[in-house]
């Protein structure tokens, strides 16, 4: 277990703990307190389970406090799109885990930068929110400012002395791992253009997409969201009618992977500064935005032009769902 923080998902950790003979199924069962055949349940697809017993589960493997921290914090994902009273707690909770683990920023494996940045939609928005006008010079402001700006965010409370000390440990990690970094120039800037995390983003993470999505809105989008009836509205509606329903997963892995790829490059797009960087930082990848924005011209659209002073992809959408939700 001493490598627990290079899983995103609580699955493929458990896969390969499946095959390590110190965790036999009968042990793990009398130390969580549940029977063999539950714990087999557990390992053959319904880790969903895991989260409740999960003081029993950290004890059976032996995890240490961080350890324990990152184990519960994968499996409040895995049970989140099955779970429906106990939502809300699940959510408070994970917020509390990733910040007991952002307190620990020398643990700087990708894992860290990749799935809690995603988790926590405050490192999001922070690290795109140094990028709006009048954004502090010092860190101690930083707190501040962003509250006068949520006049509400239901994950933190309404209470600037709660919303405070959140942001700023979040804020905190961001710096210390380098995600953010001070410029004598600028003020604060993100240190990679890349515009999602730093953090290496594979194909597990796309296990989490509806956890995390609904991490970020329970609050102000719940409501919305379970009136919708499905997650893939356009790509569900467009199967349905057209093809069979063998063929309706392979259309939704193909909308995702084409969605995340052209969102990937218009971010770039619609910001020249961060355009500009990726020529120094990912030189192949530079040629190949520049050569999708040729094609969208010569297909006849007009394509955005920004800089980093204007409001970037997450802080957007932030703000239009609080709009949406008014």
């Amino acid at each position: 277990m001493e490598n627990i923080f290079q899983y995103y998902t609580l699955g493929s950790l458990l896969a390969d703990v499946r095959g390590d003979r110190r965790f036999t199924h009968k042990d793990i069962a009398k130390t969580v307190g549940i029977t063999p055949q539950s714990v087999s349940a557990v390992f053959n697809g319904k880790e969903r389970l895991v989260i409740n017993h999960i003081t029993g589960w950290k004890r059976a493997f032996k995890l240490r406090r961080l350890q324990g921290a990152y184990f519960e914090l994968l499996a409040i994902l895995a049970a989140y799109p099955y779970e429906s009273g106990s939502r809300s707690k699940l959510h408070e909770r994970a917020f509390h885990l990733m910040g007991r683990l952002e307190e620990a920023a020398e643990m700087d494996h990708e894992a860290m930068n990749g799935l809690i940045y995603w988790a926590d939609p405050i490192a999001s928005m922070l690290r795109n929110m140094v990028e709006l006008n009048g954004f502090p010079k010092t860190d101690a402001d930083v707190g501040p400012w962003v509250v006068e700006r949520l006049s509400y965010m239901g994950t933190l409370g309404t209470s600037a002395a709660v919303m405070i000390p959140r942001i700023e440990k979040t804020w905190n990690w961001l710096r210390k791992l380098k995600i953010i970094k001070k410029s004598q120039k600028r003020g604060f800037i993100k240190q990679t253009p890349n515009f999602i995390s730093p953090g290496k983003i594979t194909a597990a993470i796309k296990d989490l997409h509806s956890a995390i999505l609904a991490l970020l809105f329970v609050d102000t989008c719940q409501d919305f969201a379970e009136e919708m009836g499905t997650d893939r509205i356009i790509g569900g509606k467009v199967a349905t009618f057209a093809l069979g329903k063998q063929f309706h997963p392979i259309v939704a892995e193909i909308l995702d992977d084409f969605l995340r790829e052209l969102v990937g490059k218009l971010n770039y797009v619609a910001n020249r500064d961060d355009l500009e960087r990726l020529k120094t930082e990912d030189e192949a990848y530079h040629a190949e935005v520049l050569a999708f924005m040729k094609q969208m011209k010569t297909k006849g659209y007009t394509l955005p032009e920004g800089t980093d002073a204007d409001v970037d992809s997450v802080v957007q959408v932030i703000f239009s769902a609080r709009s949406l939700t008014k």
